[in-house]
């Protein structure tokens, strides 16, 4: 990280224009721009994975990359930028679980559990850190970030709004890839599936036993069995909310962070993944999913001001980043 010197000096001429560019090595052309109020200064970079983002210092040059400061939209001087807008390009999907390692091919991985892929003399394996996004992948120039999904159990370890109701492990660690290789990424937070966290059910949300393929047709069975709760119910909505307003803040606490933000998804209503579904085959013999929701309050109003609850709260926590449904 380089640093640009920006001083301020009181306004006594007209508005100007400075022109502030970003050369390959990371150094600034000029290094040191006075403005007076009401300037306005242009950045021009030296590719996509260039960014501006503000610091404080602290006197010593190594010491920048640390002491990055957190995105504040309200203050004037937020120097924060460019702002990706519905940033487009491949984007790599990072994994629900266990991530994948390489591993050198032979019949099985060292978890006893068959190859992913084989390709030459290596292997793709599960193995990884949970939501690991391998390195490989991040580093690949064809790319331009990657879909970070998270378990709700996962991030939320208990209820409440404490810090340590929280655990960013996970999440730091694909957001700090994303920043080291001038990659975006986009994030979406699971609550289906073995997503859920069990703590809700103590905390005033109702269980309720589902069973669903997920497929629309005949599945050969009544699928697989989970227990969640209903978004319609108000104490699941306040659970999942406090979720989202830690995990903006959180993502706000280093400019460089919310910067490489590109997408946050909508989720919280899901059955396997991100996507927005929900448990709904009532096959004979099988459980009946849309009666147990009905029996329980649930109604597609209900849903419907679910969502737009969670849309209004995401435009208010992640100020100027493109929201993206996965359907």
């Amino acid at each position: 990280m380089k640093s640009l010197i920006v001083l301020m000096a009181p306004a006594l001429l007209a508005a100007t224009t400075h022109t502030v560019r970003v050369n390959a090595d990371g150094t600034f052309s000029p290094s040191v721009v006075v403005i007076s109020s009401g300037d306005t200064v242009e950045w021009t970079l030296n590719g996509t994975g260039d960014s501006i983002i503000p610091v404080n210092w602290d006197g010593v040059a190594s010491g920048f990359c640390s002491a990055v400061k957190a995105y504040s939209p309200s203050d004037p001087n937020e120097f924060t930028g460019p702002m990706p807008q519905a940033a487009s390009g491949i984007y790599a999907l990072g994994p629900a679980d266990f991530g994948l390692v390489v591993e050198p091919a032979a019949t099985l991985c060292a978890s006893g559990l068959a190859p992913r892929a084989t390709v030459g003399s290596q292997m793709l394996c599960r193995g990884g850190a949970i939501s690991a996004t391998m390195d490989l992948t991040w580093q690949e120039p064809s790319i331009s970030g990657a879909f970070v999904r998270l378990r709700w159990k996962d991030v939320q370890v208990a209820p409440g709004t404490a810090d340590s109701s929280f655990n960013f492990t996970a999440l730091d660690r694909e957001m700090n890839n994303a920043v080291k290789n001038g990659k975006f990424f986009s994030v979406g937070i699971k609550a289906g599936d073995d997503g859920t966290p069990t703590w809700l059910f103590t905390n005033g949300v109702t269980p309720l036993s589902f069973q669903d393929s997920g497929s629309d047709g005949s599945a050969g069975g009544c699928g697989a069995r989970m227990t969640l709760g209903s978004p319609t119910e108000i104490a699941y909505q306040n659970h999942y909310f406090d979720l989202l307003r830690k995990v903006a803040t959180h993502i706000k606490s280093r400019a460089d962070w919310y910067r490489a933000l590109a997408y946050i998804k909508p989720s919280g209503a899901n059955l396997f993944s991100e996507e927005n579904r929900l448990p709904k085959r009532c096959d004979p013999g099988c459980v009946c999913n849309t009666q147990l929701f009905a029996q329980h309050g649930y109604t597609p109003a209900g849903l419907y001001a679910f969502y737009q609850a969670q849309t209004d709260l995401m435009v208010a926590e992640f100020p100027g980043k493109t929201m993206v449904y996965a359907l």
